[in-house]
């Protein structure tokens, strides 16, 4: 019983061993973008922000429409 248990904790380990390493890219591809992604609006300036803001809340409303308005 004692012996069942140690390779069930040991392929545990070894299961969180990996998504341990998963997230860790993840994670560096995400802060990658984050700093992409703040070049890009710093480069665009206020008006460029606010004009993409605008075109995403017409999509959403548009999604919105077509999901629970039956377009």
């Amino acid at each position: 019983m004692g012996l069942q248990i140690h390779e069930e904790l040991e392929v545990q380990d070894a299961m969180l061993t990996e998504l341990d390493e998963d997230v860790a890219g993840a994670q560096s591809r995400l802060a990658a973008a984050q700093k992409k992604m703040a070049g890009v609006l710093k480069r665009m300036g206020m008006r460029g922000q606010l004009c993409i803001m605008c075109v995403l809340l017409l999509l959403l409303i548009i999604l919105f429409a077509i999901l629970f308005g039956g377009i």
